[in-house]
């Protein structure tokens, strides 16, 4: 997959663009932080864009969430920064939800 890194550093910056106007800001493997966001922040994308997001902030190699993970369509994944005095480190909840089809 040679767009494969070009897709990893597009997506990865980008979501750090964004965390940051929430206050985190990216310190190797964590975000530090100076107040606690209890903003709720949703993303609607295709499932390259979320495993490779996936890929980036669970530390997973990205041609082994692209083969062994499935996201249906309408699947939901929720993840949370888990914070510990300054930093934040994201922390998976549920990956590919489908408890909204259920009446």
């Amino acid at each position: 997959m040679p767009e494969g890194k070009t897709q990893f550093d597009r997506v990865s910056k980008g979501f750090d663009e964004i965390i940051a106007e929430f206050g985190y800001v990216k310190k190797g493997y964590l975000y530090q932080f100076e107040v606690t966001s209890n903003k709720t922040i949703a993303f609607f994308c295709h499932h390259g864009v979320i495993v490779t997001l996936l890929s980036y902030l669970l530390h997973w190699s990205l041609p082994l969430i692209f083969v062994h993970t499935r996201i249906d369509p309408t699947g939901i994944v929720i993840l949370t920064m888990a914070e510990h005095e300054d930093v934040a480190q994201p922390k998976l909840i549920t990956f590919n939800s489908l408890a909204h089809f259920i009446c």
